[in-house]
């Protein structure tokens, strides 16, 4: 992901009377800031790199900038998961989702570190693949 600006940064005061530098989408709404979009730059780089070669950032926006990284194979995809009460969210652990690239998934990991939501979302499907394998015994 690159920090190069897909629309203009407007140094401006928003329709509530705050002043700063929206970095937002025209259809978004959400006055969201340049600031807040490098930190989402800025975090997701630093969780691929700890993750290991071949994993990659997706920042996007809904009412405010998120980001994810996702695995070599495209099958995984870490988001951080925060708690928004003050200015500066804190961070509470990370959410894991497994599946097929570009399709909605339903299975979900989740822990303190990125690596412990990975190991638990690896852990779920084993137990999910190893029920289906006791159900499917003697099947005729």
């Amino acid at each position: 992901m690159s920090s190069e600006r897909s629309w203009p940064v407007r140094s401006t005061t928003d329709s509530e009377g705050r002043a700063g530098d929206f970095y937002c989408s025209p259809g978004c709404g959400g006055n969201c800031t340049w600031e807040a979009y490098q930190r989402c730059v800025i975090a997701s780089e630093i969780l691929a790199r700890e993750l290991g070669e071949g994993w990659t950032t997706e920042i996007h926006e809904n009412i405010g900038w998120f980001w994810s990284v996702i695995s070599p194979c495209g099958r995984l995809n870490v988001c951080p998961s925060y708690q928004y009460l003050a200015k500066s969210p804190k961070l509470l652990g990370y959410h894991v989702s497994l599946g097929v690239p570009g399709h909605t998934s339903s299975r979900w990991g989740r822990g303190k570190t990125a690596k412990i939501a990975i190991t638990d979302v690896l852990n779920r499907t084993r137990a999910e693949v190893n029920e289906l394998v006791v159900l499917m015994q003697g099947l005729r």
